[in-house]
Formats: structure tokens, sequence, C-alpha cells
């Protein structure tokens, strides 16, 4: 995908669904397109990160991707190559909200992910085989090794700790509640 930037200069946007193409060794394909970024954008979830700890726990002996993804991401930041790393963190839908005062409906609220426990979850220990994952490909593109193996909670904590990251739980939602505000006023 191609974004028109203020200037006027395209963007060349990697998103997977678009570039991966069916028999295309897709590792390979992530990592070169990383070598070749200058923003990283990763959505730092409670699925994300409740899941890698999910998959430590079921298959500690395999290659976790999105952790191999962030730690390269921290990596090439660290080279020089990807000069932002910009979070997006999400908590969890809290889908158990009531009726509002009229009746309607109840926005959803979002859990605090900073504070609801996940990274907690992350084992503070290296994943040997996703360092290993990584050192491969890096080795396969001419590119030199991981400088450091971190443990899996310390990619995460630095990934919401270390960078400017947006809160989408502190984001209000102005464009349809000013909508639906607007209507309520009406109706009264």
């Amino acid at each position: 995908a191609q974004f028109e930037a203020a200037k006027g200069q395209r963007i060349r946007v990697f998103l997977d669904q678009e570039r991966l193409q069916d028999g295309q060794r897709w590792e390979l394909t992530i990592v070169k397109a990383m070598l070749h970024t200058f923003l990283f954008v990763p959505i730092v979830s409670a699925g994300s990160v409740g899941g890698m700890a999910d998959r430590f726990e079921a298959a500690p002996d395999k290659v976790d991707y999105v952790l191999l993804e962030w730690m390269l991401a921290l990596e090439l930041h660290e080279r020089g190559v990807i000069k932002r790393i910009y979070p997006l963190v999400l908590g969890e839908e809290d889908v158990g909200g009531s009726a509002g005062a009229d009746g309607s409906a109840k926005r959803s609220n979002m859990s605090n992910f900073m504070t609801d426990g996940h990274v907690a979850r992350v084992p503070d220990e290296v994943m040997v085989p996703t360092c290993e994952k990584l050192d491969a490909l890096l080795a396969e593109m001419g590119e030199p090794l991981l400088s450091v193996r971190p443990t899996a909670r310390q990619v995460v904590e630095r990934m919401v700790g270390e960078f400017q990251h947006v809160n989408l739980r502190d984001l209000e939602a102005t464009h349809g509640r000013a909508a639906s505000t607007a209507k309520n006023r009406r109706q009264h």
C-alpha cells in the first residue's frame, strides 16, 4: 500500500496481507522489509502479549514470530536502521458494559494494558528458538547477528516503556460520540 505524505512524497507501507505471496518465504520477506523501513508501528495488545506467554507455556521449543518481529525491530533501531518505533497499545475489551441513563447500550471499555498483568505473564527468559531463528534469517540476508539476546519480557517492556506510544484506551472516540450526543440533544 502507498500513502501520500504531507510533502507529496509517497510512503510505502508493508502490510503482510497485501505483500506476502503464496509460496513465498514470508519470514525472509518480513526481515527484508524491516531492513528497509524507517518506522515500525507494532500493535501491542493483550492478545499479542498474552499469546506470547501462552505460546511459550505450551511450546517453549517453538519460534514465536511476534517476538521475533519485535526483537528485530529493537535490534534495527539500535543499529539506526529503524528511526522510530511507535507502538499502538490495546488492552482487552470489556464487553460487560451496562445500559446508559437513556437506556442505550453503553460504549464498551478497554482495560488498561499497562496494569492488567499481561506483561508480567511473559517469561523473563531468553526464548532460544526465536533468537536462533532470527540469527539464521539475519545471516541469510548477510546481516550481523543479534547484538544481544534479550528475554521475552525485556522485549515487551522495552516496546511499551522505551518508546512514545499511543495507548488506545486513553483516546476518546469523539467522531461517533459527537453524532450521538447531538442526536440526544435534539430529542430532549
